[in-house]
């Protein structure tokens, strides 16, 4: 009888602990879909502070649209100051 008992415990431990193990197919079928959905983090220094990192982590498609939203903002290569030769600000 005591063994049994200890037979039932372990097994359902076991079945407990396996369960937990195993990872859900339906969400890993649904990130490789797309391979712009996948999370990438950036770490960068906090200004003026020597050992601050701050860490941002976005998708893929959100960097890009981060760096289109600045190229956008910057306005082309002519209005740089650095090309058209001016000092002080532009």
């Amino acid at each position: 009888m005591r063994r049994t008992m200890i037979f039932v415990l372990a097994s359902a431990f076991a079945a407990a602990t396996a369960a937990y193990a195993v990872p859900p197919a339906a969400n890993t079928a649904q990130k490789a879909q797309d391979p712009r959905d996948q999370i990438v983090c950036h770490s960068h220094l906090e200004t003026g502070s020597l050992a601050h990192v701050i860490r941002t982590c976005k998708t893929r498609r959100e960097w890009d649209a981060d760096n289109a939203s600045i190229r956008a903002s910057a306005g082309g290569s002519s209005n740089s100051c650095r090309q058209s030769g001016q000092t002080g600000e532009c």
